[in-house]
């Protein structure tokens, strides 16, 4: 099997403002949307009893919160995680984290069922989005998809890889003489028609690597930018349902 990446539209705002808080505890409360992210990502859940699923569920919140806490105030950097040198202390780290599999899985689906869209998404290829293009090295662009790019976090490279900010789309879309046009032209022009539909209505973009798209899928789509919207567009490498 190949690793399937790809890139879409994200709603950094409604991150900050109410996804964020609500995994650290400070507001709100996602224990409805735990829930169904347990009975549509595990089986065993449908064999407890009401008692001790209210159990897992209780306790899988507190771990969250307790991660949640560790993260800056973006949610880009760990506390611990992001201060060890070597890659094998990293991944002992990851390791001794009972949750860590549930955390991420859950961030993933609870991103895509309120600030992200799974459809419609561009595939950004096995090695990523920056093998796509030929970028002039270190300009703005190529630092901005390296960070796109970048799975060396707590989230460990699977599910959510990275996000960028609405000013980072803003700044992709006013940089495109960084890009050197090659034989992909129509993945290029695709590419920058997301990154004016995000800049537009004032979103960021997030790339997933090998998601539970199964799962994604079923969550509502075009929350973001409704269908007559993308129906504007002509569009070569974009995935619709």
């Amino acid at each position: 099997m190949g690793i399937w990446n790809t890139l879409h539209l994200f709603d950094v705002h409604e991150f900050n403002t109410q996804i964020i808080p609500c995994l650290r505890g400070e507001k709100g409360c996602f224990k409805n949307d735990y829930l169904d992210f347990l009975k549509s990502n595990s089986s065993e859940v449908h064999n407890l009893s009401k008692e001790d699923v209210e159990i897992v569920v209780n306790n899988s919140i507190s771990s969250i919160n307790e991660i949640a806490n560790q993260f800056d105030l973006d949610f880009k950097k760990h506390n611990i995680y992001d201060i060890l040198e070597s890659h094998a202390d990293k991944e002992e780290y990851i390791r001794n984290i009972k949750i860590h599999y549930d955390f991420t899985k859950f961030l993933e689906y609870y991103i895509f069922k309120y600030c992200a869209d799974f459809f419609p998404h561009t595939v950004c290829g096995k090695r990523g989005l920056l093998n796509n293009f030929d970028l002039k090295e270190n300009s703005i662009s190529y630092e901005i998809l390296k960070n796109l790019d970048d799975d060396d976090n707590f989230f460990n490279g699977y599910g959510i890889v990275n996000w960028i900010s609405t000013e980072d789309t803003e700044i992709l879309l006013n940089s495109k003489k960084d890009f050197i046009l090659n034989y992909n032209n129509d993945y290029f022009e695709d590419f920058f028609k997301i990154v004016e539909i995000a800049v537009s209505n004032n979103l960021g973009l997030i790339r997933g690597k090998d998601m539970n798209e199964w799962n994604l899928e079923k969550l509502p789509q075009y929350k973001l930018i409704s269908k007559n919207e993308w129906n504007k567009y002509k569009f070569h490498w974009i995935l619709f349902e």
